[in-house]
């Protein structure tokens, strides 16, 4: 993708369900395409969210920003590319830029978004410092 930040990147379709009856998407099917790239960043570097949260931790959204810049339709194939832009000792923030790649080689920007996730813990659903584990997993990933 000429042009895109680098990144993990997750390619969707867009599926029927998730578009209005213009077979345009729907502006919150971009958080579901959002979070699956956020994990599959997460399950691609040795931390995937299950086993996390299994360990007793849980990640939130605390804040999110969404700017629609293009839509997506039906059937559209779309690349979000994800990446770890701020760490902070109790939270977490990623950033994302998705795409759609068009027949003459170009690509449109569809959506930008950050989105901040706490650290809780799941026991006492307070808000807690990062294990030093996983906040060493996303430093490793933060540009």
């Amino acid at each position: 993708m000429h042009g895109a930040p680098e990144g993990y990147v997750h390619e969707v379709e867009v599926r029927y369900g998730e578009t209005d009856q213009m077979g345009v998407a729907h502006h919150g099917s971009y958080l579901i395409y959002l979070e699956e790239a956020r994990t599959g960043l997460m399950r691609a570097h040795g931390t995937p969210y299950g086993e996390v949260e299994r360990s007793g931790i849980g990640l939130p959204v605390r804040n999110i920003t969404l700017k629609y810049r293009a839509p997506a339709f039906y059937e559209d194939r779309v690349q979000v590319v994800c990446w770890v832009s701020a760490l902070r000792s109790a939270s977490v923030t990623f950033s994302y830029e998705v795409y759609r790649a068009e027949g003459d080689g170009g690509q449109t920007h569809l959506l930008s978004s950050q989105v901040e996730l706490a650290c809780v813990d799941l026991n006492t659903k307070r808000p807690r410092v990062m294990p030093e584990g996983l906040h060493q997993a996303f430093a490793a990933r933060l540009r």
